[in-house]
């Protein structure tokens, strides 16, 4: 009787972990995205901008600077999100 309680108990746990994990990257993905992103490409890229300017000695178009940064900046954004995701994935299926 122990055991036909005690696997629906594990199964519903591990289901909650993986759905709350998967939520979490999500709400965590959609905060860099639409908050962090903008703000962080905003003041950077004024500076990103003048730098090249002044190392190579010729203006470069400020769409081709803030399309490059923007991709390193998703790059970036993406492992991070990875990375506080999969700890956090690995130690619920681990444990659970």
């Amino acid at each position: 009787m122990k055991k036909i309680l005690l696997f629906p108990l594990s199964v519903s746990h591990v289901l909650q972990s993986v759905i709350g994990t998967f939520l979490g990257g999500i709400l965590s993905f959609m905060m860099c995205v639409f908050i962090i992103v903008p703000v962080v490409t905003t003041f950077t890229t004024m500076f990103y901008y003048k730098f090249l300017v002044s190392v190579l000695g010729f203006p470069v178009s400020l769409g081709f600077t803030v399309s490059v940064f923007n991709q390193l900046l998703g790059v970036y954004f993406a492992m991070l999100c990875l990375l506080s995701i999969l700890p956090r994935f690995s130690y619920k299926t681990v444990r659970g």
